[in-house]
C-alpha cells in the first residue's frame, strides 16, 4: 500500500475566507502557466491579511509564498522541488480547501507550520491590501 503522507484535518475558517485563498492559488496557476512568474504572488497580500484558525490556510498562503519566491528564483532554493511541482501541490491544495477536507501530500510537508505567516508579515500584508503596492 503506497504511503500517501503527511494528512492535515479541516480547521476553522469560512467559505469565504477559502474562496479567497483559492482564487488567489487559481490566478497563480494561470500566471505559471502563462510563464508570468513575477504574477504568481497577486494576490497573496489580501489572503495573507485573512484572520483564521485553519491549517489548511497556511499550508495554503506558505505554499503560495514558497512557490512565487521559487518563480522569481528561477526554481531554486526550495531542495526536491522543480517548476513543475508547484502547480501540482497548488491543485491538491485547492481541491482540499473547494471540498472542506482534510489536505493529503506528503510534498506538502516543509509548509506546515504553527502559525504562519507571522504576526508581523500579516499585518504588512493587511496594510498592503488596504493601501495597494505604494507601501
Amino acid at each position: 500500500m503506497e504511503d500517501r503522507g503527511v494528512i492535515v484535518m479541516a480547521g476553522a475558517s469560512s467559505r469565504a475566507e477559502r474562496d479567497t485563498v483559492v482564487r488567489g492559488l487559481k490566478a497563480a496557476l494561470v500566471a505559471h502557466n502563462e510563464h508570468r512568474v513575477f504574477d504568481i504572488d497577486d494576490g497573496w497580500d489580501q489572503a495573507a491579511a485573512l484572520v483564521h484558525n485553519d491549517v489548511r490556510l497556511s499550508i495554503a498562503l506558505n505554499l503560495w509564498a514558497g512557490w512565487a519566491d521559487s518563480a522569481a528564483h528561477q526554481w531554486l532554493y526550495y531542495d526536491g522541488m522543480r517548476a513543475d511541482d508547484w502547480p501540482r501541490l497548488a491543485l491538491n491544495v485547492i481541491d482540499a480547501l473547494e471540498h472542506d477536507r482534510e489536505i493529503v501530500d506528503a510534498k506538502l510537508t516543509p509548509f506546515i507550520r504553527s502559525r504562519s505567516p507571522s504576526g508581523s508579515s500579516r499585518f504588512l500584508a493587511r496594510v498592503r491590501a488596504l493601501f495597494g503596492s505604494m507601501i
